[in-house]
């Protein structure tokens, strides 16, 4: 059974188990990665992306420390300049963040710490829904 949830993700019952409960997981193609789900339990697990690189990485990164450990924090920074760029015109940072979150069924917040050498930086979670 395929289920077309929106243009990014397409949802499929597979005959794999969920190693954590053995119940027929869910696959998903997200931003061209392959991801697992389990509707019972907890597990979720994207398979490596085949091609790609730069900004791909790190948003693969996110996805895959979400997935494995529940969330994934970045410096606000490095993420606005790079992946989430605001583009004249277009989408803002916080709305390319909020469309990359509902596709994948995250979402994200922002708080206060510090970075590596102690100076004051703003860093974004992202956790699952």
């Amino acid at each position: 059974m395929i289920v077309k949830r929106s243009n990014a993700a397409t949802l499929k019952f597979t005959n794999m188990k969920c190693p954590k409960c053995h119940t027929d997981v869910i696959e998903e193609t997200i931003d061209g990665r392959k991801r697992q789900t389990c509707p019972q339990c907890s597990y979720m697990h994207y398979d490596p992306r085949k091609d790609g690189g730069g900004y791909d990485e790190i948003t693969d990164d996110i996805a895959d420390e979400v997935a494995t450990n529940g969330a994934s924090e970045a410096m606000a920074t490095v993420l606005i300049n790079t992946v989430f760029r605001a583009d004249p015109g277009g989408k803002s940072s916080a709305d390319q963040m909020a469309e990359w979150c509902q596709i994948h069924g995250f979402h994200f917040s922002t708080h206060d710490g510090k970075d590596a050498n102690g100076k004051k930086a703003q860093f974004i979670r992202f956790a699952r829904i």
